[in-house]
């Protein structure tokens, strides 16, 4: 299984307009691709500096084939595009799949 992570830092000032912008955005890519789950997430120590961390949280509920991420990371690319303003500096993506253990398991003595 993969997943994607998107993680930004917001201004408070902006945080209501982005809020709506970023769930908005996640509904239209789950009316369009079958299967895709879609969160959003806020660090929990957000500290002072008038930032917050978000991060969006990306999966598909069954198995999506190599297509289908492309299609959808298009997708999410295009859609953020459109965001207003109030993200500091970059989104980063970060692709991840489940670790089933090890590949090859060590020698026995």
């Amino acid at each position: 299984m993969r997943s994607l992570y998107v993680y930004y830092r917001i201004q408070l000032a902006h945080e209501a307009p982005l809020w709506q912008a970023v769930t908005d955005m996640q509904h239209r890519l789950r009316s369009r691709m079958p299967g895709l789950a879609a969160a959003l997430h806020q660090r929990l120590d957000p500290g002072t500096s008038g930032l917050h961390t978000w991060m969006e949280v990306y999966h598909f509920n069954g198995h999506a084939n190599d297509q289908a991420w492309s299609t959808f990371e298009a997708a999410l690319l295009a859609q953020a595009a459109t965001l207003p303003a109030g993200i500091e500096g970059e989104r980063h993506l970060e692709r991840f799949v489940r670790h089933d253990g090890p590949t090859a398991l060590p020698p026995k003595d």
